[in-house]
């Protein structure tokens, strides 16, 4: 037996354990690995914030086109009558926003289409923003028939056309002198325009993120409606034909005076659309310009207003898209 243990001493040898400099060098090799993988995960997590943050931008502009859009292409429809100044309105239709009564406004069907220049106005319309108004950014109102015929309904104002006339009507039943020919359709008021406010349950944020907002009309009162939060500034430029040639010669501010003897033909928007997470490691240095030339570039963090109005932490998109009118 102890002749096998000393053939084979390494049976019976005492075990070798780490040095300190081995142990030491394994340290630091174990610490370059774990900063390697957690700076690729962080790199990974920011790379994705990003993409997460710039396709969600893409995403709010879509959806705020898309709802826009259709809403301009109905202007001046009125279902089978095409001519606004043959809807008769009678007494008892009324439209009220906050209490009171904007009916002459509201109804005023031969302003299919109305902008008003940067400036959110009581007096050109009486119907008050859902917080503060953005300043400098236009405000689109349309009016039309709905795109399908409705159902009759009571307390909605709807509209009731043939080939030769149409009347407004609220109480859900057809006006006398209409046949079976003629078509029941809903009157459709929107005024868009981008308010300091937004919908966000968090106090704090709802009144630190703009929005999109409309103010549509519902069963004869205008109710206020976000549409997608996040917009900053919205911009119109109206496509006139100045000639009568059925095309459009020139594009203008809507506060230009040609306007009234032109007839539109097409609408240019162009919005500013933040993220709705701030980046506290990027900075936006834009700058941004409006389709406004009498405005200034937009800086985010600075000019034409206080930082709180574009601050600089968001990634944002600025985008134009003209749509022309069908009818």
């Amino acid at each position: 037996m102890n002749t096998f243990l000393h053939k084979n001493p390494e049976l019976y040898a005492p075990e070798r354990g780490m040095t300190l400099i081995e142990l030491m060098v394994s340290m630091v090799i174990g610490m370059f690995l774990i900063l390697g993988a957690v700076t690729v995960y962080m790199q990974s997590k920011t790379n994705y914030r990003t993409a997460d943050n710039l396709s969600r931008v893409q995403e709010d502009v879509r959806f705020a086109m898309d709802t826009i859009e259709p809403d301009i292409r109905l202007v001046r429809f009125w279902g089978r009558n095409n001519n606004a100044t043959r809807i008769l309105n009678p007494a008892g239709v009324a439209v009220f926003c906050g209490g009171a009564d904007i009916s002459n406004w509201a109804l005023n069907l031969t302003q299919s289409i109305q902008v008003v220049d940067n400036v959110y106005n009581l007096a050109a319309i009486p119907c008050a923003p859902n917080t503060v108004a953005r300043p400098n950014s236009d405000i689109l109102i349309t009016r039309h028939a709905s795109s399908r015929t409705m159902p009759l309904n009571a307390g909605q104002i709807q509209l009731q056309a043939d080939l030769s006339e149409g009347q407004l009507f609220n109480n859900g039943v057809v006006p006398a002198g209409f046949g079976p020919t003629s078509q029941t359709h809903d009157l459709v008021v929107n005024i868009y325009y981008v308010d300091n406010s937004s919908n966000n349950p968090n106090p704090a944020a709802r009144f630190a993120t703009p929005s999109l907002r409309r103010k549509t009309l519902v069963n004869g009162v205008m109710n206020d409606q976000e549409v997608i939060p996040g917009v900053e500034n919205m911009q119109i430029q109206l496509g006139l034909d100045t000639d009568g040639s059925g095309s459009v010669d020139r594009y203008v501010d809507p506060s230009n005076p040609i306007v009234a003897a032109s007839t539109i033909m097409a609408v240019r928007i162009w919005m500013l659309v933040r993220a709705q997470t701030e980046e506290f490691d990027y900075t936006d240095v834009g700058p941004y310009t409006p389709l406004d030339a009498a405005l200034p570039q937009i800086v985010p963090g600075g000019a034409p207003g206080p930082a709180t109005l574009f601050p600089a932490g968001f990634r944002r998109l600025q985008v134009t898209k003209t749509i022309f009118l069908r009818n």
